[in-house]
């Protein structure tokens, strides 16, 4: 199960499939090559413990982990060739088929890719079902390249616009029976699925770009084959997969080295695992040597305990004792204090001893359940065995107390008005303030927000219960408990209930009851990420500071402004009134000033071949305002070929466009962007009609502009027609 854990010897049961599934006369045992033998089930004896020497212990508590295939038997008992052509699957591949316009037996790299899309489309399906949305990182990172790879697949069979949401659909309808909750999610699933596709096709388009610029490289070509380095960078930063840059190179008859970039691929695996490996044994190796039992936690009732030193650790070393001054973590066999988890944080106080005082700035468990005081030394000295007490921050616990309640009652208000699919997907629990991280499309409307907010404050003001129960896993899913995905329960779980409101899985400290939060209130809602939202929200005293400063802010406003309170708000409008209609007088005078400009560049303009040629530096405040000056010229200059600069914000900005007769006449806008911007030392790319390009040296701006002017001449001189 890994270099370290629980092992064994094991038994393989295996399906012979028949002899025509044989390879060859030699090849006739289950542990051969040959197709003729399906492994259907597993059954390891463990029976030992390995440890990181390879030495074997015997375990206290033997016991078989017994696997099945349940689609390997699904084949055997269809007599499918491949768990493919099973139930599970057809109807599935028959939908990916009729979406990417193909059918399934066309041929076998047609083949391949169906199932490919049915396969990961079902992955995807589920995983957002439980809540996964895709991201840059752990899980979601995870769903982004299974749906990937599947809009991959589509591509490779001709289908460029979005088309899972159809096998998406089918997957609901097959699984649906024996997974209700799919059906629920169908909404959400769709734009989810919806917007990575388009996410991907437009990454595809920059990567595309860059994968071009590459094949054209002079250096490239000689070689005929590019390096591994740079196909595992269009990977790695651009998200290209791999069977994309070699289809694409291979249309240019240039090979890729697949294996540099195996060997990219594995040296950066190597430096994650590497990295946390490190951690992770540094820290195991120094508790190990206190051979110490886990820390009991007395925190659930006590803010305050009488506990023994068991352990110190001083600059990563364990010592003896510390004196005043020193940086210390701290082990004791019980504690009041709460480690950070699932969330909150830890918790800050003081450790008093008989000789010294140590202030605890934060609490920690790394592993086994040790919990660390991480802290100062105050005053004195501590040493190991003193007795000593703990004491928790009381006023800062209550703070986070109230944030933690108050997190569950708004993941539970916010599946209410949003839907079952806002589920937590990570937060923030501190003493200041309360993060929330939830699975949701599309910002909350001010009407969401104030509905949240709302059902929030009367739950606080029915002051209902909160209690904790131990029970099983099993029986608190089966009450309503909700178990946040992704997140490691035994077989016994700790529930807290609010009232009969809410039921939620959870190891963190909360009130005994929701009218001690006192109120809530949402600061700022915001995207983290594709389908991920973030609540920032106040309580307690932390919101009543918010509204006092709020409050006071306002006042002196109205002072300002000269206005009584109640009429601030019509004096505001006014003013901002007032600015819009000086902001539109300017900006007509600013726009008759920059026609007068480009109608100056019109008539300037040198023509060749009866097309005029604009190459001009303009003075612009982002690019948008370079794509409308163009739309402008090509509207009033007839036949023409555009280049625009500017420096916006420090950095070369180039457009090219070209009127539609020259692009019917084969002209391409990109390649004229190329050229201005490689003048430069930057580089661009884009459509026939329009391109865009930046970068480079901001000194050169001038010259790629005149440079470009006569390369535009000389295209239009050479094209015949």
């Amino acid at each position: 199960m890994g270099e370290t854990g629980p092992s064994g010897p094991d038994s393989e049961i295996f399906y012979d499939l028949g002899p025509a599934w044989q390879k060859d006369d030699k090849d006739t045992l289950p542990s051969g090559e040959s197709q003729r033998f399906l492994e259907i089930w597993n059954l390891v004896f463990m029976e030992y413990h390995q440890d990181r020497s390879k030495k074997l212990h015997p375990l206290p508590s033997k016991n078989i982990d017994t696997g099945m295939g349940l689609e390997r038997m699904a084949m055997v008992m269809q007599k499918a060739h491949n768990v493919y052509e099973t139930d599970l699957f057809q109807d599935i591949i028959t939908a990916a088929a009729t979406a990417t316009g193909n059918n399934y037996g066309g041929s076998e790299e047609m083949n391949r890719s169906l199932r490919v899309i049915a396969e990961h489309t079902r992955a995807a399906t589920f995983l957002i079902g439980d809540g996964v949305m895709p991201a840059n990182e752990g899980r979601g990172y995870v769903l982004r390249r299974i749906l990937r790879k599947a809009i991959f697949h589509g591509r490779r069979l001709g289908r460029k616009e979005p088309f899972l949401e159809a096998v998406a659909g089918k997957v609901v309808e097959v699984m649906s029976g024996r997974y209700p909750d799919l059906a629920k999610g169908v909404p959400h699933l769709t734009k989810a699925i919806n917007s990575e596709e388009e996410r991907f096709h437009r990454t595809l388009e920059v990567g595309s770009e860059l994968l071009n610029a590459l094949l054209d490289d002079p250096e490239t070509k000689r070689l005929g084959i590019i390096p591994g380095e740079d196909v595992f960078r269009l990977y790695d930063t651009y998200g290209l997969p791999l069977d994309f840059t070699r289809d694409m190179a291979r249309e240019r008859g240039i090979a890729i080295d697949e294996e540099g970039y195996q060997q990219e691929l594995a040296r950066q695996k190597e430096r994650g695992r590497a990295a946390a490996k490190f951690v992770q044994e540094k820290s195991e190796e120094v508790l190990r040597e206190l051979k110490l039992r886990p820390t009991k936690f007395e925190g659930y009732k006590a803010l305050e305990t009488e506990s023994q030193v068991r352990g110190l650790i001083k600059e990563g070393k364990v010592v003896t004792s510390a004196q005043k001054g020193e940086e210390i973590q701290i082990v004791l066999d019980q504690t009041p204090f709460y480690a950070e988890a699932g969330g909150q944080v830890g918790d800050t106080g003081v450790i008093d001893g008989p000789e010294g005082k140590v202030r605890v700035l934060d609490t920690q468990s790394p592993f086994g359940g040790i919990i660390l005081h991480n802290g100062q030394v105050e005053e004195g000295i501590i040493r190991v065995d003193d007795e000593v007490t703990a004491r928790v921050n009381v006023e800062r616990r209550r703070d986070i107390m109230r944030n933690h309640t108050a997190t569950h009652l708004l993941h539970k208000a916010l599946r209410e008005i949003l839907g079952p699919h806002a589920l937590q997907a990570g937060s923030l629990v501190a003493p200041d303030r309360l993060r929330f991280d939830f699975r949701h499309d599309a910002a909350l409307s001010k009407e969401e927000r104030k509905e949240v907010e709302k059902k929030i404050n009367v739950k606080i003001r029915e002051n209902l219960p909160v209690g904790a129960k131990i029970m099983p896993y099993s029986e608190a899913l089966a009450a309503g408990a909700v178990a946040l995905f992704g997140e490691k329960y035994g077989d016994e779980v700790r529930v807290i209930s609010i009232g009969d409101y809410s039921r939620e899985l959870c190891g963190g400290t909360h009130l005994r009851a929701t009218g001690e939060i006192g109120f809530f209130t949402i600061v700022e809602e915001s995207a983290v990420g594709a389908g991920m939202r973030r609540i920032e929200a106040l309580t307690g005293r932390g919101a009543e500071e918010h509204y006092r400063l709020t409050a006071t802010t306002l006042q002196e406003l109205a002072h300002k402004l000269r206005v009584p309170d109640d009429q601030m708000k019509t004096k505001v409008e006014n003013l901002l009134r007032q600015v819009g209609e000086q902001k539109r007088k300017l900006s007509r005078l600013t726009r008759k000033e920059k026609e007068k400009q480009l109608t100056e560049f019109v008539s300037s303009a040198a023509a060749v071949k009866g097309v005029k040629v604009i190459a001009r530096i303009v003075e612009a405040e982002e690019p948008a305002a370079l794509r409308e000056m163009s739309d402008w010229l090509k509207d009033h200059a007839g036949s023409a070929a555009i280049l625009l600069a500017s420096h916006i914000e420090g950095r070369n900005f180039f457009l090219a466009a070209l009127t539609p007769d020259l692009v019917k006449k084969g002209f391409k806008a990109a390649e004229i962007v190329k050229y201005a911007a490689q003048v430069a030392g930057g580089s661009g790319g884009g459509r026939a009609n329009l391109a865009e390009g930046g970068g480079g040296d901001p000194k050169k701006l001038s010259e790629a502009v005149n440079s470009t002017m006569g390369f535009i001449a000389q295209l239009l001189a050479q094209k015949k027609g």
